[in-house]
């Protein structure tokens, strides 16, 4: 292998992982928004790390009334609920 390739390869994996995310945001908003409509959601959170919060709210048709930019992916239930709800 070329010394280059190791690079070119790491390139070519991040710009397929971010062809990824951005497939899987767009796939998953419509499915929100639908959701918040069918159940009539009177408010839309949205509890994540920075980037992927704001992309997905770039994504959504509904309106975002806040972005939590904490990761709670290992958090209670409840602790989820008294940081969007307290």
């Amino acid at each position: 292998m070329a010394p280059g390739a190791t690079n070119a390869q790491k390139d070519n994996f991040a710009a397929r992982y971010e062809a990824n995310k951005q497939r899987w945001y767009k796939k998953i908003a419509p499915k929100l928004d639908k959701a918040a409509k069918d159940k009539e959601w009177e408010k839309i959170v949205i509890v994540g790390e920075s980037d992927p919060s704001q992309e997905l709210k770039q994504q959504m048709n509904k309106q975002v009334d806040e972005v939590i930019q904490k990761n709670m992916l290992d958090h209670e239930e409840s602790k989820v609920l008294a940081e969007v709800f307290g």
